[in-house]
């Protein structure tokens, strides 16, 4: 069985969260340059940034569900996640439908 060491567990994490925290920064940057999805890619880049700091917090904690609001809020980023890139992919998916059709 593979032992994960606690100082590998951390970096590991500490990792992830710089991760979270770039991808946060790109959805930024693109909630400036992109008028039609702009609101989406904020909220996605805010999301992504709490969902950095969970990844902190759970470095302190050890757990990804304790204490229980720590749970809450990597579920509510994940939900919030799953909605706001359907919500772009759907915008995306209908432009393209009426720039088919020339509406």
């Amino acid at each position: 069985m593979l032992r994960i060491e606690p100082h590998q567990y951390a970096l590991f994490n500490y990792l992830e969260a710089g991760l979270w925290f770039l991808f946060s920064l790109i959805f930024i940057i693109k909630s400036f340059k992109d008028k039609f999805n702009k609101s989406t890619f904020a909220f996605l880049g805010i999301t992504l940034f709490l969902f950095g700091i969970s990844d902190i917090i759970e470095v302190q904690t050890g757990a990804c569900f304790k204490p229980f609001g720590l749970f809450l809020l990597k579920a509510g980023c994940i939900a919030s996640m799953i909605f706001f890139f359907s919500k772009y992919y759907i915008k995306k998916s209908s432009a393209h439908k009426s720039a088919e059709t020339g509406e």
